[in-house]
Parts: C-alpha cells; sequence; structure tokens
C-alpha cells in the first residue's frame, strides 16, 4: 500500500469505523427483502456488459454480503471491507480485510469491479473509485444512494454516519466517476427498497416498483476503465 493510500486510510474517522465494526443487527443477504434490493439492480447491471462463468468480480466495500450473495452467482466473487465483523456476517467464502482507498489486488485483476453504499461513507470518493479502475480489467459498477429519494434524504439528515450522501445526486455520482477516469457506458435511478429498517410489508411492496424514476432510492452506474493515467 502506497503511503497516500495509508493517509487517506488513517483519515477515516474513527467514530465510523467503530460504527461499521458494531453493525449487528443487519438482515441476511438471503432475505427476499434484500433479494428484491439486490436483484433488480443486477439485473440492470447485466444488460450493459458481458461476463462469462469464469469471471473474476470484486465487491468492495462488502459488508455483510448483500451484494456479494448474488454476484457470486454471475463469477468468482471477492468480498473486500475494512470492518472484520461485517465480514464474518458475510456468507461468502472469498473474503479479504482491506481499505478502499489501497485495494490488495494488483492492476486489471479482475473483470467487473463493484461497490454498493460505500462512496457515501468515505472522505475521498475520487480517490476510491480510482483504486477501483486500477483492479478493474473490464467494467467498474457503482450502486450509490440518490439523495432526490425521500426516505434517503431523511435518512441523510437523521443519521449522522449517513450525513455525506446529501451530495449524492446522480450528476454527483456522474462526475464522481468522470473525474477518476472512468467512461460512463449507462446509469439509471431506480428502486425504492431500503435493506434494513424498512418494514417488511413495506419493504415487500416496495420491491414490486423498481422502475426507473428521478427518486429512485439508488442510482446504478456502469462504466468501462478505459481512460487509464
Amino acid at each position: 500500500m502506497s503511503e497516500s493510500s495509508v493517509a487517506k486510510d488513517t483519515s477515516e474517522s474513527q467514530a465510523e469505523r467503530r460504527y461499521w465494526e458494531n453493525q449487528q443487527e443487519r438482515r441476511a443477504p438471503s432475505d427476499p427483502i434484500i433479494a428484491a434490493f439486490a436483484e433488480p439492480k443486477l439485473d440492470f447491471v447485466l444488460k450493459h456488459v458481458e461476463l462469462g462463468d469464469s469471471s473474476r468480480i470484486l465487491d468492495v466495500g462488502c459488508g455483510n454480503g448483500f451484494f456479494t450473495y448474488y454476484l457470486e452467482r454471475l463469477g468468482r466473487t471477492v468480498g473486500v471491507d475494512f470492518a472484520r465483523s461485517m465480514l464474518t456476517q458475510n456468507p461468502c467464502p472469498r473474503l479479504v480485510q482491506g481499505t478502499a482507498f489501497g485495494l490488495p489486488f494488483r492492476d486489471r485483476a479482475f473483470d467487473l469491479v463493484f461497490c454498493s453504499n460505500l462512496l457515501h461513507h468515505v472522505s475521498d470518493p475520487v480517490a476510491v473509485v480510482g483504486e477501483m479502475k486500477r483492479v478493474s480489467a473490464k467494467y467498474v459498477v457503482i450502486h450509490e444512494s440518490n439523495r432526490n429519494n425521500p426516505a434517503i434524504l431523511a435518512l441523510g439528515i437523521l443519521k449522522r454516519e449517513e450525513r455525506r450522501s446529501l451530495r449524492f445526486s446522480p450528476s454527483f455520482l456522474l462526475a464522481i466517476a468522470r473525474q477518476a477516469g472512468l467512461q460512463v457506458v449507462a446509469w439509471q435511478s431506480m428502486g425504492f427498497v431500503t435493506p434494513n429498517r424498512m418494514p417488511r410489508p413495506i419493504a415487500m411492496l416496495a420491491g414490486k416498483f423498481n422502475f426507473p424514476s428521478f427518486m429512485g432510492a439508488y442510482s446504478v452506474l456502469v462504466a468501462e476503465p478505459t481512460a487509464r493515467g
């Protein structure tokens, strides 16, 4: 890991680290609500990428596996996260503890590099996307909160750990991707399921509405790392 990467990592607040190490009450990745949350986003991604059975996939900031669990069906998936407690909850077999500011993998090691709801938790999202670009041979996919959604907006206002999500409009996400040197292939705001706190009956109803929308709870961006430094 480079000195600059170490500096980025150590700049992250200890409060943020403690927050993630203490996250225990999260739905299991196999829960139908998580399927309703994750699968439509990956269906969109699959319309814009070409993956084979031997494809190599990296889930950056994988947490307890909300997406790792489903990415594993698309190819050989590795999950990386800085919080050991989150990794212990992730059911997938290939997990690494590490920082998104200095991913412990060689250049172009993966066909698709993915992150979900990670960028609004880091101090320098462009640097993180730059690392994702470095280890990607073909695609970078970003799934992020959309502040135009009322539930996401309220969460950002009320919860300190989610405060940076208030910046994350679709245009802000597109700007991050371009600053990191990615060529955007497709993007879309969609979905109304929020995976953890939404009551089950409401979440299952919301899962029926995955159409594109300006107020979709999340934005999904598919890009190629064609512009390399």
